[in-house]
């Protein structure tokens, strides 16, 4: 089955506007230069801060509850270029998700997080994150890391 073009494809609104989102492709521009980003949190809430965070800021989001979920959208998704991951979840924790990630998509850049293991955060960068953050993380913060990874 082919992909629809840009021309084909709805076209999403920010959140809260009536407005195209930034980052989707419009009929006189060429395809979003910038990669996607996946989120990948247990936590609802997080995601959905995240998500608007980084929506606003011109960035296609897609989110996944645990690592099992983000493997199933980067493999179905091919504009994924920043997996922002916690470390502690469900079904497929975030140690093992990175693992699996550099084993796959070594391109791909990460982003790792965590409020339970602060501590280990470094041990984390070792295996396979570009950065490592403790949360909770400001929306300044996360912008930034952002900004440094997709430049």
């Amino acid at each position: 089955m082919e992909r629809p073009t840009a021309r084909q494809r709805p076209k999403p609104q920010a959140p809260g506007t009536d407005a195209p989102n930034p980052c989707e492709p419009q009929e006189t521009e060429g395809d979003c230069a910038r990669p996607a980003i996946l989120v990948v949190d247990d936590e609802e809430g997080i995601r959905d801060a995240f998500r608007e965070v980084l929506t606003i800021a011109g960035y296609k989001v897609h989110v996944a509850a645990d690592g099992k979920q983000a493997m199933a959208v980067i493999g179905s998704n091919g504009d994924v270029g920043l997996i922002i991951t916690d470390l502690i979840m469900p079904n497929r924790e975030g140690v093992e998700t990175i693992l699996e990630i550099r084993r796959r998509y070594p391109m791909l850049k990460i982003i790792a997080m965590s409020g339970a293991l602060a501590g280990e955060l470094t041990a984390v960068k070792t295996l396979g994150a570009d950065i490592v953050l403790a949360k909770p993380v400001a929306s300044s913060v996360l912008r930034r890391a952002v900004s440094q990874l997709l430049a």
